[in-house]
């Protein structure tokens, strides 16, 4: 944090399925914060490496920070040297758990105070770690799990969500906390970091979605990526659920490929120019109708999923990730009130996020942000939190050392001042 507070830059990496971000991020002399280069390299995943580090992935992060750098030079006008790097790691490798914590009190107990609230957190905290060392135990007999942070606290009294336990009456109190760690790739990237002379931080992918739904109560996330879609949400009971989906954006490029005969090369860079725009008008509606039958093509395969669940889902979507780019996405609230109106709380609304939505401390900066990077940037974003904001950063510290105490490799130096 000592490199954060003196001006030090800093990359946020974003590890997806099938491309490979990275931003970084400078502060100014007026002391805002901005994005001074933008890196994105893709890679090729082999068949039964879901859920791995690969090796083609790390050449990959080393091309996105390379180009990244160049960008920087030439719009910053020197060179930028980033002193560490947050990384977002996907689900799989990593592994969350949840876990809830309830707290019996006597039914003659006065409201919740601030100190009975933060005990209740506290042991919250070192139940949840502790049982997220088990679980991974259990599946991954070798090995000691490496700590990726907490999902954000869901919390309830008398099963009623609440926003705060305290001032709250009730006898029992509630307190679900998800887990995050993950083993060998988490491992093999603070290698990579130290070899790229960066001080690493690693964070779970769903803690980011997780913090939105805290902001955005009563929505749903929708992270369209490469090769999976993500959907976030919080059920009636405050808890937070994340469905995965194996088909992405990548499903659009290979329906395009398929459709026109071209390499799926070409047909990434056809969908790129078509989100963008910049195709002729015989073009754009011809790839148009192609693109309507590949997005009823990926909502059939989500509303399967969805059609598992038992509990109602959110209507109102904030979508993010490559493919929220296109304008076909725009169809997508007709879509899903054809087909899984009786999954919403209501009928569906669809919100592209943008840089504004996610950044409280990024300042606009030269280089130019798309929705590939949204990620990257609420990551950047929290990260300033935790350097601006000593409660944010002492519950850090403490659920670090709450899962140092539980067994978990845990490198949370740069959170102490």
């Amino acid at each position: 944090m000592g490199k954060l507070r003196a001006g030090r830059p800093f990359a946020v990496l974003d590890l997806g399925t099938g491309y490979v971000k990275t931003l970084l991020i400078h502060r100014g002399p007026t002391g805002g914060w901005s994005v001074v280069g933008a890196g994105t390299v893709s890679y090729r995943r082999p068949r039964g490496a879901t859920g791995k580090l690969i090796v083609s992935q790390l050449d990959a992060a080393e091309e996105a920070l390379e180009r990244a750098g160049s960008r920087a030079l030439r719009l910053a006008g020197r060179e930028v040297r980033p002193a560490t790097c947050v990384v977002a790691i996907p689900s799989p490798p990593a592994e969350t758990l949840l876990f809830r914590h309830e707290a019996a009190r006597s039914p003659e107990a006065g409201p919740i105070s601030r100190r009975e609230a933060l005990e209740i957190a506290a042991a919250a905290g070192s139940a949840a770690t502790e049982a997220g060392q088990q679980s991974y135990s259990k599946r991954h007999r070798a090995g000691t799990p490496t700590w990726l942070g907490s999902n954000s606290r869901a919390a309830s009294v008398d099963g009623r969500p609440v926003s705060s336990l305290e001032g709250m009456r009730g006898q029992v109190a509630a307190v679900e906390l998800g887990v995050a760690a993950a083993g060998r790739s988490a491992r093999r990237l603070v290698s990579w970091c130290d070899e790229q002379g960066m001080e690493p931080l690693l964070v779970s992918e769903p803690l980011w979605r997780a913090r939105m739904l805290d902001r955005w109560t009563g929505h749903a996330v929708l992270d369209l990526g490469a090769r999976r879609t993500h959907l976030a949400y919080r059920d009636a009971r405050g808890s937070f659920r994340d469905l995965s989906v194996a088909v992405g954006g990548y499903h659009f490029t290979r329906y395009l490929s398929l459709a026109a005969g071209v390499s799926p090369s070409r047909a990434e860079r056809l969908k790129i120019a078509y989100a963008a725009g910049r195709l002729d008008e015989p073009s754009q509606k011809q790839t148009r109708r192609l693109m309507q039958r590949a997005l009823t093509s990926w909502l059939s395969r989500l509303t399967e999923a969805l059609a598992q669940l038992h509990e109602v889902v959110p209507g109102r979507w904030l979508c993010c990730g490559g493919g929220a780019s296109l304008p076909e996405m725009a169809l997508l609230p007709g879509l899903i009130a054809g087909d899984s109106i009786s999954r919403l709380d209501r009928y569906p609304v669809h919100q592209p996020l943008a840089p504004a939505d996610l950044c409280r401390y990024l300042s606009p900066g030269p280089e130019r942000i798309g929705p590939a990077h949204l990620v990257a940037l609420a990551l950047a974003d929290w990260w300033l939190q935790l350097q601006r904001d000593p409660a944010a950063r002492g519950q850090a510290v403490s659920l670090a050392e709450s899962a140092r105490l539980a067994g978990y490799e845990v490198d949370a130096g740069w959170l102490k001042l």
